[in-house]
């Protein structure tokens, strides 16, 4: 039970690194003799994990550059409220 766990980790890793991918996900799990319903179900999974991830990064660096405009926006706006 525990060796067909880490067979579906395995797959599911591979399919959230950017260079295998869904392939090498699916190639590795036939290779693992995994159902081919199941692999695949675990590669797309994977994939969307990785997709997720790369979208919160845009996100968040974004976010951050926002931030930044806003802030330099306003702050000539506070100097001339000042004085």
């Amino acid at each position: 039970m525990s060796a067909i766990v880490l067979d579906f980790g395995v797959v599911f890793a591979l399919a959230t690194l950017p260079v295998i991918e869904l392939p090498g996900a699916i190639l590795v799990g036939y290779w693992l003799q995994l159902k081919p319903v199941l692999l695949t179900t675990l590669s797309v999974l994977g994939k969307i994990v990785q997709f997720l991830e790369d979208e919160n990064y845009l996100l968040e660096s974004k976010h951050k550059e926002l931030k930044e405009t806003i802030s330099s926006i306003l702050q000539p706006k506070e100097g001339f409220v000042k004085a």
